[in-house]
């Protein structure tokens, strides 16, 4: 959803939601298996599995991917790795529930060429400005349970409930280069963030 459709879920959402639609089994399905691998340059893997299907009173879904390139330049590769369950259990007709749990966990090296812009600092022709080491690893981490009730049939009832976490780590250890680079520094920045919505 993009604009002031999605108010509707608050202010953090002034900018839109993106809404995760699994291809979750139906109740009753047989039991699905997909693999996929491709390969390109630059060292470039893509890999995904995805097993799904169905109970007499349900659906399940699994599915893992990841994706890795080593990058074109020194420090520049770049890693993602997402896995994915959801349980979908219908009781009655009135009555539905869906659980939810994923895990997006990416790296990204920096590759920096532009630390003595605006200084008075130069490096000697031998060195280099690119950052040898330097990464920020992200995790997201999202549960949610999403109920779908229907007590009459004019009224339909939809509660939900997650929880959303995000770690960061910006990381730059000690390399050759710094004693080189006045400017340059090690050091480590490890943050989380927590939210609830009901």
């Amino acid at each position: 959803l993009r604009g002031p459709q999605s108010n509707l879920y608050g202010s953090d959402a002034a900018a839109g939601v993106v809404n995760i639609l699994p291809d979750v089994g139906r109740p009753g399905s047989a039991a699905e298996f997909e693999a996929h691998a491709r390969h390109g340059s630059f060292s470039t893997w893509e890999e995904s599995v995805k097993v799904r299907g169905g109970t007499e009173r349900g659906g399940y879904l699994a599915s893992a991917s990841r994706i890795g390139t080593e990058g074109r330049f020194e420090n520049d590769s770049y890693y993602r790795t997402v896995g994915t369950v959801v349980l979908d259990l219908v009781s009655t007709p009135q009555a539905k529930a869906r659980l939810l749990y994923q895990v997006n966990q990416n790296r990204f090296d920096n590759a920096s060429d532009t630390g003595a812009v605006n200084t008075d600092i130069r490096l000697d022709d031998n060195f280099t400005d690119k950052e040898l080491n330097t990464f920020q690893r992200n995790i997201d981490q999202i549960a949610g349970l999403r109920l779908e009730l229907r007590p009459v049939p004019w009224l339909e009832y939809i509660p939900r409930i997650s929880v959303f976490e995000r770690e960061t780590l910006f990381q730059d250890k000690t390399d050759i280069l710094d004693a080189a680079r006045p400017f340059f520094a090690p050091n480590r920045n490890d943050t989380t963030k927590t939210r609830y919505l009901v």
